[in-house]
C-alpha cells in the first residue's frame, strides 16, 4: 500500500504553518516555583526557534551536519530541535537583528551558467508591483529565468476604466500594452536589488490565481511549485524556443 504525504509533510513546515495560523495561541507551558503553568504562544516559540537557528547558522552549522541536544523535558529542548531541523533555510537579518526566513534552500535552482536562484524572495518583491497579484519564477537548468504572472483584476479594471480599455480581465490581459507595462514594472522593481541573471527575461500571463480549489496551494497557503510547473510546462518551455 502506498501512503501519500500532503503538506505540511515535515516538522519545520508544520511549525511554520501553526505560527502563521495561530500566533497568539499557547503552545508550551512551564510550571513555575508556585506550581502554576506559564504559557508562551506559537509566535513566541517561532521567534525563539528562528533566533537560535540564526545563531547555529552563524557558527557554521548547516544542512546535513549532526547536532546533539542533551536536555530533560523542557522548552529549550523543543526550541533547539526545531531550530536544528530548519537549518538550510535562507533568510536575512533586519536592522534590529531579527531573522526573517525568505526561502528554503531546497527551493533554490541552478541556471545553465551554474548560478543559483532563490525564487521565493524574487516572487515576494514581484507581488509588490502594481497590477501583480501573484507570481512564480522558473528557470532550472535554463539560460535565464522566466516568470508566471497572475495580474491583479481589480487594478486592471481600474486602469481600464481610466483609459477607455476593455473592462473584461481576460481580454485586457491579452493586450500587448498591458503586458509590456507590467513586464517593465517588474523588471524595473528588481533591477539593482538582484543580479541580472535572477531577473526574469520573459513572462507568461494567466488570469487564474493559485488557490486551494484548483490544487495549487497547500493548506498553509504555500504554492505547490511542482503542480504549477506541470500545469504550465508547455507555456514555460515555449518561452525558451522563441
Amino acid at each position: 500500500m502506498t501512503t501519500q504525504l500532503h503538506e505540511p509533510d515535515n516538522l519545520v513546515k508544520f511549525l511554520d504553518g501553526s505560527v502563521a495560523n495561530y500566533p497568539d495561541r499557547p503552545l508550551f507551558g512551564t510550571k513555575n516555583a508556585q506550581g502554576v503553568y506559564e504559557w508562551i504562544s506559537y509566535a513566541q516559540v517561532g521567534r525563539r526557534v528562528n533566533n537560535l537557528r540564526a545563531g547555529l547558522a552563524g557558527l557554521g552549522v548547516g544542512r546535513d551536519d549532526a547536532v546533539g541536544i542533551i536536555a530533560n523535558n523542557r522548552l529549550e529542548w523543543a526550541v533547539g530541535a526545531f531550530a536544528s531541523f530548519g537549518l538550510g533555510d535562507r533568510g536575512r537579518l533586519d536592522k534590529d537583528g531579527f531573522l526573517h526566513i525568505t526561502g528554503r534552500i531546497n527551493e533554490q535552482f541552478k541556471l545553465e551558467n551554474g548560478k543559483f536562484v532563490f525564487p521565493a524572495s524574487l516572487e515576494e518583491d514581484i507581488c509588490l508591483v502594481p497590477f501583480v497579484e501573484n507570481a512564480m519564477i522558473f528557470g532550472e537548468g535554463k539560460e535565464y529565468t522566466v516568470c508566471l504572472v497572475v495580474p491583479d483584476p481589480l487594478a486592471l479594471e481600474k486602469y481600464a476604466a481610466e483609459n477607455n480599455l476593455p473592462a473584461d480581465t481576460e481580454e485586457l490581459i491579452q493586450t500587448q500594452e498591458i503586458r509590456d507595462r507590467i513586464s517593465r514594472a517588474i523588471t524595473e522593481s528588481l533591477r539593482g536589488k538582484y543580479g541580472s541573471y535572477e531577473i526574469p527575461k520573459k513572462f507568461i500571463y494567466i488570469t487564474e490565481n493559485f488557490s486551494l480549489e484548483n490544487g495549487t496551494l497547500t493548506q498553509t497557503m504555500k504554492v505547490k511549485r511542482r503542480i504549477v510547473l506541470e500545469r504550465y510546462r508547455k507555456e514555460i518551455e515555449a518561452l525558451y524556443t522563441r
